[in-house]
């Protein structure tokens, strides 16, 4: 796993964060999250997953098959990463 892979992951997960703190919803990453008894654990967690999320896309290549530029590669795996977060979410 390269320091470029970490390091998108890592900056990735943390403006997620941000943004969901800000608007006071982690969506389907809540349930996931709640698995830590304290807020500090949860970020660490979800730092964690962000890190095997960026390293699945660039080990699988998702970047390789997904169409158009890196943004919109990177789009449409976040969306779908969304999708997979809330169907394990509802079980």
């Amino acid at each position: 796993m390269s320091n470029l892979v970490i390091t998108c992951g890592f900056l990735a997960t943390l403006a997620t964060l941000v943004i969901g703190v800000t608007f006071g919803t982690l969506g389907g990453w809540e349930p996931i999250l709640a698995q830590s008894a304290t807020k500090l654990g949860s970020w660490i967690l979800a730092v964690f997953l962000g890190i095997i999320a960026a390293s699945v896309y660039t080990g699988f290549g998702f970047n390789q098959f997904l169409p158009g530029t890196t943004l919109v590669k990177g789009a449409i795996y976040g969306f779908l990463l969304w999708v997979v977060i809330l169907i394990i979410g509802a079980f």
